[in-house]
């Protein structure tokens, strides 16, 4: 793997030497993991954002925010 920096060869989800190490499983699994989480929270981004185009949108979305920052904080020290 001439085109990586030594000592990144790992970091590939794909093993592109024919006869190179057998890493692709374990990067494979976070991978996968990783971009179902970022779908996931980008899908909740996009959902929010349309929600929140009104000013009354955005004060109950800050009172549910300020609500569950407070129950956490009493859940932590409680």
């Amino acid at each position: 793997m001439a085109a990586l920096p030594r000592g990144l060869w790992w970091a590939l989800p794909l093993n592109l030497e024919p006869n190179g190490p057998r890493v692709t499983y374990p990067v494979r699994g976070p991978c996968v993991v990783s971009l179902i989480c970022i779908t996931l929270c980008l899908s909740f981004g996009m959902a929010i954002g349309r929600w929140l185009d009104t000013p009354r949108a955005w004060r109950v979305f800050n009172g549910v925010m300020v609500a569950l920052t407070a129950a956490c904080v009493i859940f932590i020290l409680g």
